[in-house]
């Protein structure tokens, strides 16, 4: 395998926010055990895990899924159970958060990306997406489904939450993984 140490030796920002990363996963893997939430890491974090036995070298998130049942539950109990140092992000908890997923951030770091320069928290982050188990139909039913989905859609503020939500939609084909991983689940 090849040494990919260079893109993040020991000392480094990037190996300073990927461990900063894993003390966020720590806390979050012992709220979601203490209240019988079952969470899976997902995307980027579970390619690292499997391909690098931990991080992709450059990356600089963590991504975990949790099922739609729970995620309400989930953003209660973290507003009560997060330490100060770590603040939940949600079209709710910041007008300009225009994502359709739970974030938390670290708010005692900076995160500089163009997209969150009017972000209320712009520390690190860790994304909790929402897995929905649907039953086996054709791609085609899965995407209205998603399209149609009460969480992400009929919940947007204005037209302008609908045309952002419009552009996610280039993500299907994340969705599509994560549907595949649900169905594991199942």
């Amino acid at each position: 395998m090849e040494d990919l140490s260079h893109y993040n030796p020991e000392g480094s920002v990037m190996r300073k926010t990927q461990m900063r990363l894993l003390e966020m996963l720590d806390v979050l893997d012992g709220i979601c055990k203490k209240h019988n939430i079952t969470y899976w890491i997902v995307c980027g974090t579970l390619l690292g895990a499997r391909r690098h036995g931990g991080f992709i070298p450059w990356d600089d998130d963590l991504d975990v899924a949790i099922l739609q049942k729970d995620y309400n539950k989930l953003i209660s109990i973290l507003k009560e159970e997060l330490p100060d140092n770590l603040q939940i992000q949600t079209k709710e908890t910041d007008k300009n958060f225009w994502y359709l997923f739970l974030r938390i951030r670290d708010t005692k770091s900076r995160f500089y990306n163009k997209f969150v320069r009017n972000f209320e928290y712009e520390g690190i982050f860790l994304d909790v997406f929402l897995l929905e188990p649907v039953p086996s139909m054709g791609f085609k039913k899965i995407i209205d489904k998603f399209l149609l989905s009460e969480i992400h859609f009929k919940t947007a503020k204005s037209l302008w939450h609908k045309i952002k939500y419009a552009i996610m939609i280039c993500f299907l084909p994340i969705v599509h993984l994560i549907i595949k991983l649900s169905r594991l689940y199942y």
